[in-house]
């Protein structure tokens, strides 16, 4: 699931500006930088994880609904056929011949009307699913951005630096520098903290 994710994060991130926490520098004295690897916090997050369960419940629920209807394709092709080797080699008059064609022909019709209902439902049910999911992690993303800058503010960083991020040439946008602490374990034990999991076993 966090393979499936990993694209949506990425743009995500960039479109909710997460590669840096800038803070002006008031007081003149020591610059403090920090680091923190925001793909990681997103992947281990408890409320990333429970809607990840969540859509993948949803999946499964939508991949039911489907194989019933093509179940119920399946049976009538099958009765489509029956039906018509059951009338090979019988005796009919021209008005019975043309009854039976009828029969048949409004049963392939509803066959393929609801080929078409099922194929359509399915194609929307995932559609709904997939924009409910990148707005759910959207906002996900923005609930992170929001508890880093008021970590930043409170522990006194100049600046919080995205160290899951890549530059043009795909390279990490810092690749160190002295002085520069990494909170990404920090920001995951403090963000998870509100996890009722975690609660109901204490």
């Amino acid at each position: 699931m966090k393979n499936h994710l990993s694209f949506p994060l990425l743009l995500l991130t960039v479109l909710l500006g997460l590669s840096e926490v800038v803070h002006a520098q008031e007081d003149g004295g020591e610059f403090k930088a920090a680091g923190v690897d925001i793909q990681r916090v997103f992947q281990e997050f408890y409320k990333t994880r429970k809607t990840e369960n969540d859509i993948t419940e949803e999946r499964i629920l939508i991949e039911k609904a489907d194989r019933k209807l093509r179940s119920q394709l399946k049976m009538a092709d099958k009765e489509i056929k029956e039906g018509v080797e059951k009338a090979e080699g019988v005796e009919m008059t021209e008005e019975e011949r043309a009854n039976f064609n009828k029969k048949i022909a409004r049963m392939a019709e509803e066959r393929n009307r609801l080929s078409l209902e099922r194929k359509a439902r399915y194609k929307q049910n995932n559609n709904n699913l997939n924009r409910d999911m990148m707005i759910t992690m959207k906002g996900l993303l923005g609930q992170i951005q929001r508890f880093v800058q008021a970590h930043a503010e409170k522990s006194g960083y100049d600046i919080v630096f995205d160290t899951s991020g890549t530059s043009t040439n795909q390279t990490p946008p810092v690749l160190g520098g002295k002085g520069i602490l990494g909170i990404t374990a920090t920001v995951i034990a403090e963000l998870n903290r509100e996890n009722p999991a975690l609660k109901d076993k204490e």
